[in-house]
């Protein structure tokens, strides 16, 4: 029987934030700072409830500091993914319950962009 349960990968709650600052340094460069992050409410993998096969609440933010230059045409930053680095179930494979997915760990890099 499903009828009556919640949807399969349908959260409760969701909800998005992001924010960038920028400082103008002069000569056409500026530093900034911009910062993203996302949460979900737990979810049911499938239509049928089940303890196994349902994915805790998530949180996940990314945060990224970088310096521009040459009015924008020049640009190094660091960044970080998932900076909580929350593990959590995304998904699940219903005829083999050992099977699941899950998201990202932390990603730490840096970027050096040139625009032309």
């Amino acid at each position: 029987m499903i009828d009556g349960n919640p949807l399969p990968q349908a959260a409760r709650w969701t909800g998005d934030l992001s924010l960038r600052y920028d400082v103008p340094l002069g000569d056409g460069s500026a530093a900034y700072i911009y910062t993203d992050w996302s949460y979900r409410s737990e979810i049911n993998f499938f239509l049928y409830e089940s303890k196994e096969f349902v994915g805790p609440p998530l949180a996940q933010g990314g945060l990224r500091i970088g310096y521009t230059w040459a009015d924008k045409k020049y640009e190094i930053a660091a960044f970080c993914r998932n900076c909580t680095n929350q593990i959590r179930t995304t998904g699940a494979i219903d005829f083999e319950n050992t099977t699941g997915f899950i998201n990202d760990p932390m990603i730490v890099g840096g970027q050096f962009s040139v625009r032309f």
